[in-house]
Protein backbone atom coordinates (compact mmCIF):
# COMPACT_ATOMS: atom_id res chain seq x y z
CA UNK A 1 0.00 0.00 0.00
CA UNK A 2 1.13 3.18 -0.99
CA UNK A 3 0.63 6.35 1.77
CA UNK A 4 -0.34 10.20 -0.07
CA UNK A 5 1.25 13.11 1.67
CA UNK A 6 -1.39 15.71 2.20
CA UNK A 7 0.42 19.13 2.46
CA UNK A 8 -0.69 20.85 5.59
CA UNK A 9 0.53 24.53 5.92
CA UNK A 10 3.51 24.17 8.74
CA UNK A 11 4.97 27.81 9.05
CA UNK A 12 3.32 31.31 6.92
CA UNK A 13 5.36 34.13 5.87
CA UNK A 14 3.05 37.22 5.06
CA UNK A 15 4.53 39.44 2.38
CA UNK A 16 3.14 42.62 0.33
CA UNK A 17 0.87 41.61 -2.48
CA UNK A 18 3.03 40.49 -5.42
CA UNK A 19 0.74 39.02 -8.16
CA UNK A 20 -1.29 36.24 -8.89
CA UNK A 21 -0.66 33.04 -6.53
CA UNK A 22 1.68 30.65 -8.57
CA UNK A 23 -0.90 27.61 -9.89
CA UNK A 24 -3.70 28.86 -9.15
CA UNK A 25 -6.60 26.65 -10.62
CA UNK A 26 -9.21 29.59 -10.25
CA UNK A 27 -8.59 33.33 -10.31
CA UNK A 28 -10.23 35.66 -7.77
CA UNK A 29 -9.97 38.98 -8.59
CA UNK A 30 -11.25 39.66 -5.29
CA UNK A 31 -8.42 38.50 -3.37
CA UNK A 32 -5.81 40.95 -5.42
CA UNK A 33 -4.21 43.77 -3.65
CA UNK A 34 -3.31 43.18 0.04
CA UNK A 35 -0.89 40.12 1.11
CA UNK A 36 0.83 37.30 -0.53
CA UNK A 37 0.87 34.37 2.12
CA UNK A 38 3.96 31.43 1.37
CA UNK A 39 2.94 28.82 2.99
CA UNK A 40 5.11 25.92 3.81
CA UNK A 41 5.14 22.00 4.76
CA UNK A 42 6.61 20.28 6.60
CA UNK A 43 8.39 18.07 3.43
CA UNK A 44 9.48 21.81 2.46
CA UNK A 45 6.88 22.06 -0.48
CA UNK A 46 5.54 25.60 -0.42
CA UNK A 47 2.53 27.32 -2.45
CA UNK A 48 1.29 31.07 -2.52
CA UNK A 49 -2.14 32.15 -1.25
CA UNK A 50 -3.26 35.58 -2.51
CA UNK A 51 -5.43 37.39 0.09
CA UNK A 52 -7.20 39.94 0.61
CA UNK A 53 -9.83 40.37 4.02
CA UNK A 54 -11.51 37.36 4.02
CA UNK A 55 -11.04 36.69 0.03
CA UNK A 56 -8.48 33.95 -0.66
CA UNK A 57 -6.82 32.94 -4.03
CA UNK A 58 -4.51 29.26 -3.34
CA UNK A 59 -1.64 28.36 -5.47
CA UNK A 60 -0.61 24.98 -5.90
CA UNK A 61 2.03 22.86 -3.75
CA UNK A 62 5.49 23.14 -5.47
CA UNK A 63 7.91 20.32 -4.19
CA UNK A 64 10.68 21.85 -2.53
CA UNK A 65 12.72 21.93 -5.23
CA UNK A 66 11.04 22.66 -8.11
CA UNK A 67 10.91 27.03 -7.00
Amino acid sequence: MTYRHRHTAATRTETPYRGTAAGARRENPAAHGSLTIVETCDCGATREVAANGRHRELGRWYPAQAR
